[in-house]
């Protein structure tokens, strides 16, 4: 049974410091480094096979984000299927990346568009500015800048979020209960 330790208002921030890797799943046929090293400039940094023998079941193909974290795509041509890059919808999977201000997220929109490829936006969420498009694996990746009242904005949002979820919690129940059950909803992780 899985322990849930409480955690107190700012104690987050000392219990997870650094976002190491993004893992996705890999096209078995080059299009996935290609995309990442020449569209997104993100460099190839490694590559770990692991597998019996001569005979690899899986490789990671690493490429490293500027701030040094990195996105990884596995390849596994054994359990893959042509389902697995199906374009998914944007709110089940997908990797938002940061510009350092909306000029370089436009001139990415513009590089990108250059390139060939189709890219929507920009989209103003209130508190950040993105574009969009997919990769090789059907995975959309959006390019995003802070607004630049980004702080009050979410010092806002952050005060009010745990009235706004209780709100949430009690307007989607019965619709949540109704899908999976609400002994489901009552499990809570444990």
């Amino acid at each position: 049974m899985m322990m849930l330790l409480p955690i107190r208002s700012g104690d987050w921030a000392t219990c997870i410091t650094l976002l190491t890797d993004v893992a996705m799943p890999n096209k078995p046929d080059g299009f996935t480094r290609r995309y990442s090293v020449c569209l997104l400039r993100l460099r190839w940094s490694s590559m770990r096979c692991r597998g019996q023998a001569k005979k690899a079941i899986t490789c990671i193909f690493f490429f490293e984000l500027g701030d040094g974290n990195f996105i990884a795509f596995f390849d596994e041509p054994e359990t893959a299927t042509a389902e697995h890059f199906h374009r998914k919808d944007s709110f089940d999977l997908h990797i938002a990346l940061e510009a350092d201000s909306f000029e370089s997220m436009l001139a990415w929109q513009a590089h990108i568009g250059e390139s060939g490829k189709t890219c929507l936006g920009p989209v103003n969420h209130g508190f950040v500015h993105s574009i969009y498009m997919y990769d090789p694996n059907g995975i959309q990746v959006e390019i995003t800048c802070k607004d630049h009242d980004y702080a009050s904005i979410m010092a806002a949002d952050g005060a009010a979020a745990h009235e706004q979820l209780r709100d949430w919690t009690k307007r989607t129940r019965v619709d949540k209960a109704s899908r999976f059950g609400t002994a489901a909803l009552d499990h809570r992780g444990h």
